[in-house]
């Protein structure tokens, strides 16, 4: 599965949460294990 999201930002810190209640689970057991490849970029230019 692959997604890209838009987020509209403002300069500053940035708290970003993983569900732990995913749809189809039975319990707040979320695979945050499968996430991967998380990039992060402003300008045009990845950030580190």
């Amino acid at each position: 599965m692959h997604a890209e999201l838009t987020f509209p930002v403002h300069p500053g810190p940035l708290t970003l949460f993983y569900p732990q209640w995913i749809p189809g689970e039975h319990g707040p057991t979320g695979p945050v294990d499968n996430l991967a490849g998380l990039v992060f970029s402003a300008s045009g230019q990845t950030l580190p």
